[in-house]
């Protein structure tokens, strides 16, 4: 029986597990969100309330940002060969780069991973949409139509007072 190739969406999701839960195991923390985004062969993930408690209480109480910033340095490189290792792992693609780091004031930390290629999915064009954007004159109650990746317009413009609505257009994959 023949599996089924994975959509992005799945690997996405399935990253975000797999991520939160080195958090809690490894850190005994649980982050409030990770979020994982794939664009080609590059993959960013975003991880909301990464900092410890540790981390959380030497700031809050002892204002120790360099403390902080030294311990959350030494946490992320540990994390980081354990993170490849779940990317590659999911993705069964090889990791060439990871850039990893933190924002104490915000309390999030962010990757972006570079792939040597983009992993094997089910429906790869899903990774190709641009934003259509549709504005309102709402002046004179036109309206107009325009794609994101395209510099041109359809109509006139005669004020600012425009109402923005942004979809998702389907662009078909690029050739290589």
């Amino acid at each position: 029986m023949m599996q089924e190739l994975p959509t992005f969406g799945e690997l996405e999701r399935n990253l975000n597990q797999k991520i939160y839960k080195l958090y809690k195991e490894e850190l005994k923390h649980s982050p409030q969100k990770v979020t994982s985004k794939f664009f080609g062969n590059q993959l960013t993930i975003v991880i909301e309330n990464a900092l410890t408690k540790v981390e959380q209480i030497l700031m809050n109480e002892h204002n120790e940002i360099q403390v902080v910033e030294n311990l959350n340095s030494a946490i992320n490189n540990a994390i980081k060969s354990k993170l490849k290792n779940i990317i590659e792992t999911i993705l069964a693609v090889e990791v060439e780069d990871i850039l990893y780091t933190s924002t104490i004031e915000t309390k999030r930390t962010g990757a972006i991973v570079i792939l040597s290629q983009i992993p094997q999915v089910r429906s790869p064009k899903s990774l190709w949409k641009t934003p259509k954007i549709q504005y309102k004159n709402e002046h004179n109650g036109s309206q107009n139509e325009r794609n994101g990746s395209q510099n041109e317009h359809n109509g006139s413009q005669t004020d600012n007072n425009f109402t923005l609505t942004m979809e998702l257009a389907e662009k078909e994959t690029p050739s290589e």
